[in-house]
């Protein structure tokens, strides 16, 4: 079967699972999800953990696809195939299909600032594009070192759906603003949005947090390695 689209992957998985003679909740239970997650995946929800499924149903196959996998998770979505590497840090460019992994960065505490409303991918290219107007590529050189450390890191760090997607959702720009005063070394949103996050050399006090209604805070890490999936029995 030719996988083109979340459908034709969900339709993969379930024949693979069938195959298998395994009822969803084992399936599960076997690579590590929720039974939730297989009937969401198996109905063709497009999701970005399909890099997860990707890896251990990799391992799970007769003829593992190894660096093919990549090309695979490719054809789901652009953040899928760097969820399906072994690396937690990577330089990709095109639509995320192509990657180079990065030695990982010294692992830093982070906080996740989620508002109550989402922010559809395609809307936010279109504000892109309408606020931009006709584009030109600019030419720029990323040194090696700009990604070796935090510190250098920060000073090439930008988002260019942030200001767009601010002006829509004023409380983006906000949110960004409160975790730089609280301490963040970098801030700002999160892909299209709405998530803004804040990495720290060490997590702030409650009082200093961001807090305000409609918003839910989560706290988190950035890694440094990825789990290979165990399967078991």
């Amino acid at each position: 079967m030719l996988v083109r689209t979340p459908a034709d992957f969900g339709a993969v998985i379930r024949d693979r699972r069938k195959q298998l003679k395994l009822d969803q909740a084992t399936f599960a239970k076997r690579i590590g999800v929720s039974r939730q997650w297989i009937i969401l995946v198996e109905q063709g929800h497009p999701r970005a953990e399909l890099g997860l499924v990707l890896r251990a149903l990799d391992a799970l196959a007769p003829s593992p696809l190894g660096p093919g996998l990549v090309e695979l998770a490719t054809t789901l979505g652009a953040d899928v195939p760097f969820m399906a590497i072994d690396s937690p840090m990577a330089l990709a460019w095109g639509r995320g299909e192509r990657l180079h992994p990065l030695h990982a960065l010294d692992s830093r505490p982070v906080l996740l600032t989620i508002p109550d409303f989402s922010v559809p991918t395609p809307d936010a290219y279109a504000w892109l594009a309408a606020d931009r107007g006709s584009y030109a590529p600019l030419a720029r050189v990323l040194a090696p070192e700009s990604l070796a450390t935090w510190e250098s890191l920060i000073m090439v760090a930008e988002n260019d759906f942030e200001p767009v997607v601010a002006r829509r959702h004023p409380v983006i720009a906000e949110l960004v603003d409160e975790l730089d005063a609280a301490g963040a070394i970098v801030a700002m949103m999160s892909g299209s949005g709405s998530t803004v996050f804040g990495v720290f050399s060490a997590l702030p006090v409650a009082d200093r947090r961001p807090s305000r209604d409609g918003v839910r805070m989560v706290e988190t890490r950035t890694s440094e390695r990825v789990v290979r999936v165990e399967l078991d029995g």
